[in-house]
């Protein structure tokens, strides 16, 4: 759900009646087209309780970016905080649980006039704390904050508890914070839990396995580095996972690399770190007897500790590198040049094959001397779409519209959070003008759940998150 300057003008929009509340920004990294924005949802929160709310938050974010992956990436974040209003304080608690954790006694049956309906023993689990009205969820963030890209429900209730579907939830008990990143693991980036969760929970995902190789495995690239190896899990000898000490199996733990790679993936499918560039389309004129310089310059959005790679290429020989400008003689200049600028993460925090091709920023300018005496024509090759995704959750039609300035090779896909391509809707040459599109839901074939949108225009890759119902 981004617009990059670059590249797009995006906007995402989700026609719903729904109450509007105060939003907070609590964290702004810059433009909300070109962060992951994550939003905070509270409930059972009254209104005098919109402070602790937002106090609450603060403690999750802090936790938060104090870990690695997301403490280099901070500065893809921005982070908002929709201030619902419950009727009472506090979650639901029937005390129905069958799972025998030993906790649910211990809490005492309550019915909360919360604005989600959230609750304990959710599923029959007495840990499980989730909303039981999920479409009011949708709904609010429809009518208030539209342009998520993962959406934490943070339920005031002091008991241990959470649980990570479409949105992460987690309660303000001692270990919440843990909690809230545990299942941001879940909903963000699709993990499974390291610890043996149930026989319906196991599947295959980035860090659960039925394969057996060394050499296979997907987490081949790991094996052997910090504890990274191919460990049974206790219910199941069959299914494997990659560590005996993540997050994703103990709280107060770090994320194992593998776990750690796959939010770094999902970091680069939603921000670029290329935001800008110069010049756009001009044309330049030059004195035939004088020679003149032309600036070129990107603005980047690195991590922390910068892992840009940036080169410069004047028809296809290096001039510089990891320098944010290049300056290039009018006197260098073929009838035709190319000035190309490349922008790639070398991060040593994932090592998937799939990094150095996906996540490689390009733009070209076209350089041609219209008139040797008196100008230069310069294009930039790298295009800007305006594009509409709608409605978004989509329980019946998912349309999306754009806007092309020349033909251009287009393709669409569908991929999950294994970053699988699990449905192409369209791969042509299209011509210049508007483009519109749609599909029904049910024949698009795939079971409700998130889902990345992925246009490519040419070498442009725009992604866009999507929920199906």
């Amino acid at each position: 759900m981004r617009e990059y300057s670059f590249l797009a003008c995006l906007l995402i929009c989700l026609s719903a009646k729904a109450q509007t509340f105060d939003v907070d920004t609590v964290l702004k990294n810059g433009p909300v087209s070109e962060r992951i924005n994550l939003v905070f949802l509270g409930d059972g929160y009254t209104a005098g309780e919109q402070t602790k709310f937002i106090t609450d938050v603060n403690k999750i974010l802090t936790a938060l970016f104090a870990q690695s992956p997301f403490k280099e990436y901070k500065s893809y974040f921005n982070a908002y905080a929709i201030k619902v209003i419950s009727q009472e304080s506090g979650a639901n608690h029937p005390q129905n649980s069958t799972d025998g954790d030993g906790a649910c006694p211990a809490q005492a049956v309550k019915s909360v006039d919360n604005y989600f309906g959230s609750t304990f023993d959710y599923l029959g689990i007495h840990r499980l704390l989730y909303p039981n009205d999920l479409g009011k969820v949708a709904t609010v963030l429809a009518a208030n904050f539209p342009l998520y890209d993962q959406a934490f429900i943070a339920i005031n209730t002091p008991y241990y508890g959470g649980a990570g579907g479409s949105f992460a939830t987690c309660s303000d008990h001692s270990a919440g914070r843990e909690v809230a990143i545990h299942e941001i693991g879940h909903s963000f980036a699709g993990l499974a839990d390291e610890y043996w969760a149930g026989a319906q929970y196991a599947a295959e995902k980035p860090n659960m396995t039925k394969q057996t190789s060394p050499s296979l495995v997907k987490w081949k690239n790991w094996m052997g580095v910090s504890g990274v190896g191919i460990y049974a899990h206790s219910g199941d000898a069959s299914w494997k996972k990659p560590h005996t000490n993540c997050k994703m199996g103990v709280l107060n733990s770090p994320l194992c690399k593998v776990c750690t790679e796959t939010f770094v993936e999902r970091f680069h499918l939603f921000v670029t770190p290329l935001r800008e560039f110069l010049p756009h389309d001009t044309r330049f004129n030059i004195d035939p007897d004088l020679e003149q310089t032309i600036d070129f310059s990107l603005s980047v959005n690195p991590p922390e500790p910068n892992t840009l790679k940036i080169t410069w290429e004047v028809d296809d020989v290096l001039k510089s590198k990891n320098t944010e400008t290049l300056a290039v003689s009018s006197n260098e200049l073929l009838a035709t040049s190319t000035i190309r600028a490349t922008v790639q993460d070398t991060t040593a925090l994932t090592r998937s094959e799939n990094h150095t091709t996906n996540h490689v920023y390009i733009v070209e300018w076209e350089l041609t001397k219209s008139d040797v005496v008196t100008s230069i024509e310069v294009e930039t090759l790298a295009s800007r779409y305006d594009l509409l995704v709608y409605p978004n959750p989509a329980a019946a039609d998912l349309k999306f519209s754009y806007k092309l300035s020349k033909p251009t090779p287009v393709s669409i896909s569908m991929i999950d959070h294994s970053g699988r391509n699990v449905k192409t809707l369209l791969s042509t040459m299209q011509g210049s003008g508007q483009h519109e599109s749609s599909f029904d839901r049910q024949t698009l074939g795939l079971s409700a759940g998130e889902y990345v949108l992925q246009f490519k225009f040419g070498k442009a890759t725009v992604p866009v998150k999507v929920i199906l119902h």
